[in-house]
């Protein structure tokens, strides 16, 4: 006969539960992506003709931002 044993049919089924419940896992975990903060800027004058005079700044560049005529918006 050319057929699996019980105790082969038992470990082929035990492993595809294990793998069936490790898929499970990790189709239930949450992936979170980081928040980015960014302040919100504005100016009076563009710096160039046509230039914008709104910008949403990320936290780090804010002081270069100030240094060349931005203001933070309220």
């Amino acid at each position: 006969m050319a057929g699996l044993t019980k105790e082969q049919r038992a470990e082929r089924d035990a492993i595809k539960q294990k793998e069936l419940e490790a898929q499970e896992r990790s189709d239930n975990s949450i992936s979170v992506e980081p928040i980015e903060v960014v302040i919100h800027m504005t100016r009076d004058v563009p710096s160039f003709a046509g230039g914008p005079t709104d910008a949403d700044v990320h936290t780090d560049e804010i002081d270069r931002w100030i240094d060349d005529g931005w203001q933070v918006s309220e």
